[in-house]
């Protein structure tokens, strides 16, 4: 399977979280993070484009709750695959690492790993092994580790 593949499955299989108003936006974990009251959602300022994940997806990612969680993603997926090949800019290296460690156990509590769907889990299956086994992939090493540590159960 291709990385494109597996980005529009991600979009398929979480299609009905991603239509939900995350309760916790990355920018407001990333507040959180930084020992700030989170602020709320805002239609503009939370679009989940490339600047946004780069800028709040790495420190942000620990504090979101499952619904928010599995609202970011399909996005983030998407954006790994994109981003983690050999020709990657250094800027991306952050949201790939904290897309794969909110992968990896134990689950937070309340659950988010745990609460997945037979075909979330699936597609993050075919998510992991595609970084795992492209020889074009930076993240080969950690996505076989994440994939190791509990996906493969």
């Amino acid at each position: 399977m291709n990385n494109k593949k597996v980005s529009e499955r991600a979009y398929a299989v979480f299609h009905t979280d991603s239509l939900k108003i995350p309760p916790m936006t990355l920018r407001a974990g990333n507040a959180v993070d930084s020992y700030k009251l989170p602020p709320p959602y805002d239609e503009q300022l939370d679009k989940p484009t490339d600047d946004y994940l780069q800028k709040f997806a790495y420190f942000a990612l620990p504090y979101l709750d499952a619904l928010s969680w599995r609202y970011y993603l399909p996005f983030l997926i998407d954006y790994t695959l994109r981003h983690a090949m050999a020709e990657a800019p250094p800027q991306s290296c952050l949201t790939v690492e904290g897309t794969l460690s909110s992968l990896r156990p134990p689950d937070p509590e309340p659950p988010r790993l745990s609460v997945l769907t037979i075909e979330q889990k699936s597609v993050i299956v075919d998510f992991l092994e595609f970084l795992a086994f492209d020889e074009r992939s930076n993240y080969q090493n950690y996505a076989m580790q994440v994939l190791e540590e509990y996906w493969l159960n």
